[in-house]
């Protein structure tokens, strides 16, 4: 057995075993139940969102130097390696997708697959110092080894307090947006416009508008508003593209207390260049000219809501129009511009008083020149620990092309 499939094996067994190591980090450190900060794990409740704002912090405090840390001496505080270290685990006990094989004959059946184990996730978060945040999040796959969140950030700066920070590593232009994309309510099922990518995805810096890039973003918030501003580099941290891309967020805050805690309003925008090199060709002079960089000037923007209702009942909804000016990159005076929209909205419902049973539902489409999705998943999860959901996920092709590609899958996910 891989070593992978061990850990994960392990993983799940600690998690349901011993109430000790059951609970993420922070709720070590603070000990407090996960409820604290998520309202359906992985999703943060109202908590949750102000406690990651603060750089990792208890809001309206700056206890990264204080609280449950080692006096090492008067000028080194350190953490316990269990109050900074988690881990996640995610299994797809079944999973069946219609028409998602092509038979022999060249026609399409149907796909059945067991026992899929996704992945086992090592993520190290908390504050280093006091106003100083870090989160590294690194994923292991059966076939390949990611680093997907990877931020060094600086807290209330300037004897500013909540109205300057600063975050610099592999960033998510929709971190702050009313429904993000991370952190999902149904934490299988992505929310499809945010993985649109610029150029369909063919281009040397293409990008979505909700996977970390590296980035470099200043954030201010107060009791009312929030607001962002950040630089990308493009896809990768080392980019032959010059031209960078931008993004914002503004986001305004329906309820702060009461039965709708957390609710909120915003608005968000991603603009940038994708770029291609195309091959050097050759003219009638047998001349071979030199290569040639094709460049996609796009945009994106959307508003989002988020309603909460007594830690209970979640609605999101997001809405997006964007461009791309050259979507196939091809060369100057060919360029073919694509428009899009697309919309997700999700509605979950803790379904028992004793929050054991949760349901959600999700409708995911996007309208462009060249893509037509549309989907509707349903899904029940059972929660026998705060950190761990079992559920049934059922997903509806629902769109007037093509053949239809139902799915059906069952996720087991833990962290500890």
């Amino acid at each position: 057995m891989r070593i992978w499939l061990k850990l994960m094996v392990v993983g799940v067994v600690l998690a349901l075993a011993n109430d000790a190591l059951a609970l993420s980090q922070w709720s070590r450190k603070y000990k407090v139940d996960c409820t604290t900060c998520h309202s359906v794990f992985p999703r943060l409740n109202a908590y949750g969102d102000a406690f990651m704002q603060n750089g990792y912090q208890v809001p309206g405090s700056q206890d990264g130097d204080d609280d449950a840390k080692i006096n090492v001496s008067d000028n080194l505080k350190l953490n316990s390696l269990p109050d900074i270290f988690g881990i996640r685990l995610s299994f797809t006990p079944f999973a069946y997708k219609s028409n998602a094989r092509t038979e022999a004959d060249g026609s399409k059946g149907d796909q059945f697959d067991v026992g899929k184990a996704d992945w086992v996730q090592f993520f190290v978060g908390g504050s280093i110092a006091k106003n100083i945040s870090t989160f590294i999040e690194t994923e292991v796959t059966p076939s390949a080894v990611h680093i997907n969140w990877f931020q060094l950030g600086f807290h209330n700066l300037l004897d500013l307090g909540s109205l300057a920070n600063i975050r610099v590593g592999r960033l998510s232009a929709m971190n702050w947006h009313a429904m993000t994309g991370r952190l999902r309510a149904i934490p299988p099922v992505k929310n499809e416009i945010f993985t649109y990518k610029a150029s369909g995805g063919s281009g040397s810096d293409s990008v979505d508008i909700a996977s970390p890039y590296p980035a470099v973003e200043y954030y201010g918030y107060n009791e009312y508003i929030l607001w962002a501003f950040g630089v990308q580099n493009g896809a990768n941290a080392t980019d032959p593209n010059d031209a960078k891309n931008y993004y914002a967020t503004l986001k305004a805050w329906l309820a702060q207390s009461g039965d709708f805690d957390g609710s909120a309003i915003s608005v968000a925008g991603l603009a940038g260049t994708d770029t291609k090199n195309l091959t050097a060709t050759t003219n009638s002079a047998g001349t071979v000219s030199s290569a040639v960089e094709a460049e996609n000037e796009f945009g994106r923007v959307g508003p989002a809501l988020n309603i909460r209702f007594r830690d209970a009942t979640d609605l999101q909804v997001a809405y997006f129009v964007g461009t791309d000016d050259n979507w196939t990159l091809a060369r100057s005076g060919s360029e073919t511009t694509v428009d899009f929209q697309g919309l997700s909205a999700l509605l979950g419902q803790w379904l028992s008083k004793s929050k054991t049973w949760w349901g959600a539902l999700q409708y995911d489409w996007i309208d462009s020149d060249t893509t037509e999705f549309e989907k509707a998943t349903a899904s029940l999860w059972f929660f026998p620990r705060q950190n761990m959901r079992i559920g049934v996920i059922g997903r509806a092709d629902i769109d007037n092309t093509g053949e239809k590609e139902h799915e059906a899958f069952m996720n087991v996910r833990t962290m500890f």
